[in-house]
């Protein structure tokens, strides 16, 4: 005896095959196992995947550490250099100052005579 039986629906098609009630209303998975066995599996698939996730997360960790790390050499050398650039600027402007005033006084004196 058959645990399908015929039904006619909206398909366009006609007619399909609907279970009937009396049998499970869903296969069972072939890796599912009833039982505390079957839990056991389970939990130490997941106990795994979780400590696979925990390794990569302390590889990233480690990694993440290291690059921040460098950035804050990086950072530091970056601000003594800006500190040497802006001293450099500094004494430019200073003897463009000096350049500008011989020059002024220069143009003045020739005016002058």
């Amino acid at each position: 005896m058959s645990n399908t039986k015929k039904t006619v629906g909206l398909n366009p098609f006609g007619a399909f095959e609907k279970k009937s009630s009396s049998g499970p209303s869903r296969p069972s998975h072939p890796k599912n196992k009833g039982g505390i066995e079957g839990v056991s599996e389970e939990f130490d698939g997941i106990l795994k995947e979780v400590s696979e996730i925990n390794e990569n997360l302390g590889k990233n960790s480690h990694r993440l550490e290291k690059q921040t790390n460098h950035a804050s050499v990086s950072a530091k050398q970056l601000s003594g250099h800006a500190i040497v650039v802006n001293d450099n600027l500094e004494n430019i402007r200073s003897e463009l100052k000096k350049i500008v005033s011989t020059a002024t006084n220069s143009a003045k004196a020739s005016l002058n005579a």
